[in-house]
Order: structure tokens, then sequence, then C-alpha cells
């Protein structure tokens, strides 16, 4: 019974590992293509 718990608490931990790390990987993706577009914006606004 203890060990199926310690299994199960380092099954969700994995888990919530890998989805921080894949939210923490698609923004810092995110973050040039948005910082990018941004700029562009800016500049098609200047003209």
């Amino acid at each position: 019974m203890r060990t199926r718990y310690m299994t199960y608490q380092n099954r969700i931990r994995s888990h919530l590992f890998s989805c921080i790390s894949m939210i923490l990987l698609s923004s810092f993706l995110l973050l040039p293509l948005l910082s990018h577009s941004s700029i562009l914006c800016a500049t098609y606004d200047g003209e």
C-alpha cells in the first residue's frame, strides 16, 4: 500500500514537471515571436 502511494506521488510529480517544462518551453518559443510581431507593428505604425 505504501509503495503504491509513493509511485502515485512520483507519477503526479513527474506529470507536473513535464507540464511545467512544456509551458516554459512554449513561453520561450512564443516570446521571440511576440516581440518580433510587436516590433513589426511598431515599424508599420511609424510609416
